[in-house]
């Protein structure tokens, strides 16, 4: 199957995936992206657009817009609303909607290691900005996290093209107490990553 939506990270060799890009904009699939985070020194920090300008902005979603930029739609994207929506859709129970969950295979465990250590590579910390009041950042805490750009960019990309990433108050997580890992990898705050066995 084609995907509906492929973004590929701008923020490394920009030059080269906006070419790459350019030389497929009629399939409107193929859109370079950026992650913008104040709580990074080699980023710049989103500003959200208040509306679609004529010559820029064209698409406003949550937390992320489509701005052309010499001829590309180019993506940019709120990285620590969306890296929290990530833990967010992981700590939701498998069958509540918004549920973020991981294939299973007999050759899946290493991988799936491999993809919690890249998604618990940073951390979540509360910070003040003077004038704005509290916010959510995320600080990186060690080098590899390849993984979890990949799944905030996925996860915006689900919502441009439709997918429901919302749960009701009846269907947040359930506690701690009613799960087991056995990966012995834990979330920032200390839940297990991954749930490999769910009580009744």
């Amino acid at each position: 199957k084609i995907p509906d939506q492929v973004w590929i990270d701008a923020g490394h060799k920009g030059d080269v995936v906006k070419a790459f890009c350019k030389e497929r904009a009629s399939f409107r699939r193929f859109l370079p992206v950026y992650g913008r985070s104040s709580a990074h020194r080699d980023m710049r920090a989103y500003l959200h657009p208040l509306k679609a300008s004529k010559g820029g902005v064209r698409k406003i979603g949550e937390q992320y817009y489509l701005r052309l930029n010499e001829g590309v739609f180019t993506v940019f994207v709120d990285a620590n609303h969306w890296k929290t929506r990530v833990h967010q859709a992981l700590a939701t129970p498998a069958e509540s909607p918004g549920a973020l969950t991981l294939f299973a295979t007999s050759e899946s465990r290493k991988l799936h290691r491999e993809f919690a250590k890249q998604l618990t590579a940073e951390k979540k910390v509360e910070v003040f900005e003077q004038g704005r009041g509290t916010k959510i950042v995320w600080e990186q805490i060690r080098p590899a996290n390849h993984y979890f750009d990949t799944a905030y960019y996925s996860m915006a990309a689900a919502h441009l093209c439709g997918a429901s990433l919302t749960e009701s108050k009846e269907q947040r997580p359930r506690q701690v107490a009613t799960i087991r890992s056995s990966t012995g990898i834990t979330m920032p705050d200390g839940r297990p990553f991954i749930i490999t066995e769910r009580m009744q």
